[in-house]
């Protein structure tokens, strides 16, 4: 986010040193509009938290060829596969 003129009053907590505090510091940026929130802003909305996963380099290669196949980027496809085998473990959890 670019700081402005207009965001000089949220920034005054934090242009002295002495008055810094974790807790001045989260009122700011709990203040500070997020980039889909900000009006007249477009954006992608947030999905959710951000998740890094590790993956092994032949399973990561196909992962990326089966989104590409289906037309996805790598993290709709995960997202989707992800869905659809909680949805099995559930189903498998109501039979048991």
């Amino acid at each position: 986010m670019t700081w402005g003129r207009e965001h000089l009053g949220q920034m005054a907590p934090l242009l002295d040193p002495a008055l810094v505090t974790e807790h001045a510091v989260a009122e700011v940026i709990a203040r500070t509009p997020q980039p889909s929130q900000a009006p007249g802003r477009r954006g992608r909305p947030a999905i959710g938290p951000q998740v890094n996963v590790s993956f092994q380099k032949d399973l990561l290669a196909r992962v990326d060829a089966a989104a590409d196949r289906a037309g996805l980027t790598r993290a709709a496809w995960l997202r989707q596969a992800a869905a659809a085998e909680a949805a099995r473990a559930e189903q498998r959890a109501a039979v048991d």
